[in-house]
């Protein structure tokens, strides 16, 4: 489910209309249609504010799983940790290199970054 289904569907649970839902997050109203109309998405700046109206984390916002989010928290710190390692010690890259071929599709344009 994406973002603006998911806002549909915590507006028409709570009753709230779209004009109470745009008045309490400063927007339009046709501002709350396109998003549940996935025309657009709401600016990041807003998340914590709709969360916050409906009772709701940013992670069930987007449907994250406990599970999903650790992981993701966990392997994003990893590689902020190589990535600062790396970018004091650039010689390290190619051992990282081998080490997380796996993970490279990710990860390789990342240090790729702190190392130039």
């Amino acid at each position: 489910m994406n973002i603006g289904n998911k806002i549909k569907a915590l507006r028409l649970k709570s009753s709230t209309t779209q004009e109470a839902l745009a008045d309490a997050l400063g927007v339009s109203s046709q501002s709350i249609s396109k998003w549940e109309n996935n025309v657009c998405a709401p600016d990041i700046s807003l998340l914590p504010s709709i969360s916050e109206f409906f009772g709701v984390t940013i992670d069930e916002l987007f449907d994250l799983s406990p599970t999903m989010t650790q992981f993701s928290s966990r392997y994003n710190l990893r590689l902020i940790i190589y990535s600062c390692i790396l970018s004091f010690f650039p010689g390290l890259f190619n051992i990282f290199r081998d080490i997380y071929k796996p993970h490279l599709v990710q990860s390789h344009i990342i240090f790729e970054t702190m190392i130039l």
